[in-house]
Protein backbone atom coordinates (compact mmCIF):
# COMPACT_ATOMS: atom_id res chain seq x y z
CA UNK A 1 0.00 0.00 0.00
CA UNK A 2 1.42 3.35 -1.19
CA UNK A 3 2.40 5.99 2.00
CA UNK A 4 -0.10 8.64 2.45
CA UNK A 5 1.70 12.01 0.83
CA UNK A 6 1.92 13.78 4.19
CA UNK A 7 4.08 10.73 5.60
CA UNK A 8 5.88 9.50 2.50
CA UNK A 9 9.07 10.55 4.07
CA UNK A 10 9.25 9.54 7.66
CA UNK A 11 7.27 5.95 6.82
CA UNK A 12 9.99 5.38 3.79
CA UNK A 13 12.88 7.02 6.46
CA UNK A 14 11.79 3.99 8.47
CA UNK A 15 12.47 1.10 6.03
CA UNK A 16 15.28 2.56 4.47
CA UNK A 17 17.42 2.31 8.00
CA UNK A 18 16.38 -1.79 8.34
CA UNK A 19 17.52 -1.58 4.88
CA UNK A 20 20.98 0.39 5.29
CA UNK A 21 21.43 -1.94 8.77
CA UNK A 22 21.01 -5.24 7.22
CA UNK A 23 23.67 -4.15 4.67
CA UNK A 24 26.06 -3.14 7.04
CA UNK A 25 25.18 -6.54 8.87
CA UNK A 26 25.79 -8.32 5.16
CA UNK A 27 29.07 -6.09 5.22
CA UNK A 28 30.71 -6.60 8.45
CA UNK A 29 29.09 -9.12 9.94
CA UNK A 30 30.67 -12.80 9.83
CA UNK A 31 27.35 -14.57 10.12
CA UNK A 32 25.53 -13.01 8.07
CA UNK A 33 24.03 -15.13 5.20
CA UNK A 34 23.84 -14.34 1.30
CA UNK A 35 20.94 -12.33 0.36
CA UNK A 36 18.45 -14.42 -1.87
CA UNK A 37 18.00 -13.95 -5.57
CA UNK A 38 15.11 -11.66 -4.84
CA UNK A 39 16.51 -9.43 -2.21
CA UNK A 40 19.69 -9.24 -4.00
CA UNK A 41 18.07 -8.14 -6.83
CA UNK A 42 16.53 -5.10 -4.58
CA UNK A 43 19.40 -4.80 -3.06
CA UNK A 44 20.73 -3.11 -5.98
CA UNK A 45 18.27 -1.48 -6.99
CA UNK A 46 17.60 0.23 -3.48
CA UNK A 47 21.48 1.53 -3.76
CA UNK A 48 20.91 3.04 -7.43
CA UNK A 49 18.13 4.56 -6.25
CA UNK A 50 19.17 6.43 -3.29
CA UNK A 51 22.40 7.43 -5.33
CA UNK A 52 20.37 8.68 -7.92
CA UNK A 53 18.27 10.58 -4.85
CA UNK A 54 21.90 11.86 -4.09
CA UNK A 55 22.80 12.71 -7.59
CA UNK A 56 19.58 14.83 -8.39
CA UNK A 57 19.78 16.64 -4.60
CA UNK A 58 23.89 17.60 -5.84
CA UNK A 59 22.88 18.67 -8.81
CA UNK A 60 19.83 20.62 -8.21
CA UNK A 61 21.75 22.29 -5.37
CA UNK A 62 25.04 23.01 -7.77
CA UNK A 63 27.20 20.64 -5.79
CA UNK A 64 29.38 18.14 -7.43
CA UNK A 65 30.45 14.62 -7.43
CA UNK A 66 33.38 13.71 -9.08
CA UNK A 67 33.02 9.81 -8.79
CA UNK A 68 29.94 7.80 -9.83
CA UNK A 69 30.81 4.05 -8.52
CA UNK A 70 28.89 0.83 -9.77
CA UNK A 71 26.40 0.16 -6.90
CA UNK A 72 25.14 -3.31 -8.18
CA UNK A 73 29.18 -4.04 -8.64
CA UNK A 74 29.56 -3.24 -5.06
CA UNK A 75 26.45 -5.16 -3.90
CA UNK A 76 27.23 -8.27 -5.72
CA UNK A 77 30.79 -7.87 -4.60
CA UNK A 78 29.47 -7.87 -0.74
CA UNK A 79 27.05 -10.61 -0.94
CA UNK A 80 29.50 -13.00 -2.61
CA UNK A 81 31.74 -12.01 0.54
CA UNK A 82 28.93 -12.94 2.75
CA UNK A 83 28.50 -16.22 0.82
CA UNK A 84 31.55 -17.52 0.96
CA UNK A 85 32.01 -17.22 4.49
CA UNK A 86 28.71 -20.12 4.41
CA UNK A 87 31.28 -22.65 2.61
Amino acid sequence: MPNAPHCRFRNTLIDLNECHFGLEFLIHDESAAALSREELVAAKELARTCLEIVYVLCEAGGAEISEEPDMAKLVDKFNSEAAARWF
